[in-house]
């Protein structure tokens, strides 16, 4: 594969995807600086010889999969193999990016072995993105990264969500008395994020004139159930829980009908939910 002249290349793993903007934004907005996006493929020695001289960067976002077994548990063998590929990817000149989302990844066990494998995965890396300042900080204290860590702030949704209906419109459309606070909280359902919490936590309102909205993707069966059994008895709590992503206008919909966003996370460094809200007109 052979390189623009003067261009910078970068390619990501994953891949932009459906159902969230935030890559496909991040990436378009970097040709602005002269930096082409390149589908990546499988994140193997093969592909990585095929692209040497053509990709200047691979950019990592969610790694705890590529050291993880089939169980989600941490593998000594995946993490070798996983920490070959990027000292082999940089012998061949590529530089290697981490987006850090999130610490540690979500829904699992902290224990040292959680801590070894981010500790060897972050000096593997030749630059890790952060998104405010107190995480440089932390890098520095939990895993003595100190050198080529730099805040990034997180995006906007401007461009995905440009014309934000008024909050009258979107809650006659979609079926909200004007005189209900509605509490909502979006995005991929699980159990780091706190829906259980939320749910807990709303049962103690002594109120008939708010809501309590539970809306996203959820794709464990048991956890669905779980909110289910909590949520069932309180009919001022409403499950909108599906396999799907929700869609675009949908999401903008909601978050202009709302009065005030959940974020009862066990576990948060960045949150995209959050910052949509902040470009929906919080309150």
């Amino acid at each position: 594969m052979s390189r623009t002249p003067g261009l910078l290349s970068i390619s990501s793993f994953p891949n932009p995807f459906p159902g969230n903007p935030y890559l496909t934004l991040l990436y378009s907005s970097l040709e602005e600086f002269d930096c082409s996006y390149v589908q990546s493929g499988y994140f193997g020695q093969e592909w990585l010889r095929e692209n040497s001289g053509a990709i200047d960067y691979l950019h990592f976002h969610w790694v705890g999969g590529y050291y993880e077994n089939a169980k989600g548990k941490n593998s000594f063998l995946r993490l070798a193999e996983f920490l070959g590929k990027l000292w082999f990817a940089r012998l061949l000149g590529y530089r290697i990016i981490w987006t850090a989302h999130n610490l540690y990844p979500h829904n699992r066990q902290r224990d040292w072995k959680s801590w070894l494998f981010r500790f060897l995965f972050v000096h593997s890396v030749n630059i890790v993105f952060v998104n405010f300042e107190k995480a440089r900080n932390d890098f520095a204290r939990i895993f003595k990264r100190r050198s080529g860590v730099f805040v990034i702030a997180h995006g906007n949704y401007r461009t995905t969500y440009p014309e934000i209906p008024s909050q009258d419109d979107s809650r006659k459309a979609l079926g909200l008395a004007d005189h209900e606070f509605v509490y909502f909280l979006f995005g991929g359902i699980s159990p780091y994020k706190g829906p259980h919490t939320a749910i807990r936590s709303f049962a103690t309102f002594d109120s008939a004139e708010t809501r309590l909205v539970i809306k996203g993707q959820c794709l464990l069966p048991h956890y669905v159930e779980q909110l289910k059994g909590m949520a069932e008895s309180d009919r001022r709590i409403d499950l909108q829980l599906g396999l799907d992503d929700v869609a675009d206008p949908e999401v903008c919909q909601w978050m202009s009908a709302i009065d005030c966003v959940v974020a009862p996370y066990e576990d948060i460094y960045t949150s995209g939910m959050v910052s949509l809200r902040q470009h929906s007109g919080s309150q």
